[in-house]
């Protein structure tokens, strides 16, 4: 049983030929082996968390972007900060030459020169001590993001939904929250300001979730029109999809079509769901299928049920401003007329082995209507790990097969819904988007510019894009003081000419 990334690790593990007659069962909440931040798919290329990458890192061979030391260092007392900061600055400047908030480099990658795969190994398991550099790991986790398995060929064979098929053996509890990524702030997409926003943020936006989640689930690259492409139905879908709302006036149906404005709030909602899609919604889809089709037991759910209370997050951070002491923060999440609370990525911890509170927020109140759905969900787990089915006594649960889909919705009271979860974003990103992942362009020469272009990441080419118009500024520049000089010249010849003019005659005698 496992949770977001370790319910991907339970995902792999239930269909691993190592693990045969190890396990009778699997629940997976919130996350899937097929998922494309759960294992490394692309081939010829190395993980962001291999040893050799690790260790430019920690060599200084690569630095840690300032952000992400920012939001590191945010978690300490002023005076911890200046001391960090002061002792990374001048060791950067020494010989010793730590930096990335490290307080040394470990004598094994000090000296610099290559090292061979076992040698990488042996120094990290001898001389890297996690506990000595919490900010240094802190920082580098913030960088390189969430670290996936990789296909080592005995644990884990293959990557994607062939995997799954090929292993599916034991029965399955899996499924996902209703807006996985309700909780996320528009921050992460970012929007730092109440404001309304262009077509083209909206656009980068899209893509950018595009490239970094959608792309990860390929084993191969897709060229930049791909990926244009693929945005473009992504941003139709999911942000200029049209609401039909019909009045009944008399006898007549009067028909409003309505456009998604570009408010801050509207687009970050529409963001949460195409990024929740993405990397949990079509991949658990795709599991029950496969599991479906060799015949194997599959209960899906879909974690509906929402407090009526307040959802309470709470924060510890240190501002410059306060000094040493530590600034609580309260994030309070409740229902609003312009905004519905809906289900988020771990909302459904908070209704197991505990009294509604879950990593860091909690329900306040826990009401009695919560006790209810915490027995309810506690009592179908418990279910599914002595019998095998997750049904109560008083809900029958329906497992999917090959010709019928279904998924319980959870919520109070349960109840059973046809088809596919959250129908039909799955079909758009397991079938549709697949198909358009394979287009390329016709053209060679256009191939070839392609991709040379794809090599690129999304950050690589923002930074590309920055210097291109820091190029073309700078011939501005130079052509605007080409402008000045010439006027200066010109209006010196002017003044020159009109100061040194001949002087009129004064001997010239004209009779009358």
């Amino acid at each position: 049983m496992g949770e977001s990334a370790g319910s991907a690790a339970v995902s792999a593990l239930a269909v691993s030929p190592l693990t045969k007659e190890l396990l009778h069962g699997a629940i997976t909440m919130s996350g899937s082996a097929n998922a494309g931040w759960a294992i490394h798919r692309l081939q010829g290329s190395s993980p962001q968390w291999d040893m050799v990458n690790i260790a430019d890192y920690i060599r200084c061979n690569k630095l840690i972007a300032d952000q992400d030391l920012d939001d590191v260092l945010a978690l300490l007392p002023q005076s911890e900060r200046s001391r960090v900061q002061a002792a990374d600055f001048h060791a950067f400047r020494s010989s010793q030459r730590a930096c990335n908030l490290q307080e040394h480099i470990p004598d094994c990658l000090n000296h610099g020169g290559p090292m061979s795969a076992p040698e990488l190994l042996s120094c990290f398991r001898n001389e890297l001590n996690f506990s000595e550099n919490p900010l240094f790991w802190r920082a580098l986790a913030a960088e390189l993001g969430v670290s996936k398995m990789v296909v080592d060929g005995e644990l884990i064979v293959e990557s994607g939904i062939e995997m799954i098929k090929q292993g599916a053996r034991v029965p399955m509890m899996t499924g996902v929250a209703r807006k996985e990524w309700a909780h996320k702030k528009p921050s992460f997409y970012q929007f730092y300001r109440y404001s309304n926003l262009s077509r083209s943020q909206v656009e980068e936006s899209v893509r950018k979730i595009v490239e970094n989640a959608f792309a990860e689930t390929l084993s191969h690259r897709i060229s930049n029109s791909t990926i244009d492409l693929i945005s473009n139905a992504t941003f139709l879908r999911y942000i200029q999809a049209k609401t039909r709302i019909f009045y009944l006036k008399i006898f007549f149906y009067i028909f409003k079509d309505l456009d998604i404005d570009y408010e801050m709030p509207a687009v970050v909602a529409r963001l949460q769901d195409l990024e929740s899609d993405v990397e949990f919604v079509a991949p658990c889809q795709s599991e029950v299928e496969a599991y479906a089709l060799n015949g194997v037991p599959v209960f899906a759910y879909s974690f509906d049920y929402v407090p009526k209370g307040s959802v309470i997050e709470d924060d510890r951070r240190f501002y410059s401003m306060f000094g040493n002491a530590p600034v609580g923060l309260k994030r309070k999440d409740q229902h609003l007329k312009s905004q519905r609370l809906e289900a988020f990525h771990g909302l459904d911890h908070a209704f197991i082995f505990t009294q509604g509170y879950s990593s860091n927020f909690h329900i306040e109140p826990f009401s009695r209507r919560d006790k209810t759905m915490s027995r309810l969900l506690t009592k179908m787990i418990a279910n599914f790990v002595t019998t095998g089915d997750p049904s109560t006594g008083n809900f029958t649960w329906a497992s999917n097969t090959n010709e019928s889909l279904f998924y319980t919705s959870l919520d109070l009271p349960p109840k059973i819904v046809r088809g596919a979860i959250h129908s039909p974003s799955p079909s758009f990103w397991n079938d549709e988007v697949q198909m358009l992942a394979k287009y390329q362009l016709a053209d060679a020469v256009s191939r070839a510019n392609e991709q040379a272009a794809s090599e690129l990441t999304w950050e690589e080419r923002m930074q590309l894009r920055a210097y291109k118009r820091a190029w073309y500024a700078l011939w501005v520049f130079v052509f605007a003081i080409a402008v000045i000089i010439w006027l200066i010249i010109v209006c010196a010849v002017c003044h020159w000419s009109r100061t040194h003019s001949d002087k009129a005659y004064d001997n010239i005698v004209i009779e009358r």
